[in-house]
């Protein structure tokens, strides 16, 4: 299987710098995606707020990197 999109230019897509009738197409078939997504983590931290979804406790102490978009800002180091 060939890579369609390397990282720079799923960046150029994801950024709107990319344009185009098929960029456009792209960006809106990532955008529907991102409604399923959405409704998935609704559900899934509701169930959490209720007490209906286990939590798991580790026996060591976790670092979450939260907001970081893309590839390139270090996190697979952290």
């Amino acid at each position: 299987a060939t890579n369609v999109f390397n990282a720079g230019d799923f960046r150029e897509l994801v950024s709107g710098r990319r344009r185009g009738v098929w960029a456009s197409v792209l960006r809106g078939g990532l955008w529907i995606g991102s409604l399923g997504y959405a409704a998935a983590m609704r559900v899934r931290n509701a169930r959490y707020d209720a007490g209906r979804a286990e939590q798991l406790a580790v026996g060591a102490p976790v670092v979450c990197v939260g907001n970081l978009t893309l590839g390139g800002t270090g996190k697979t180091p952290m």
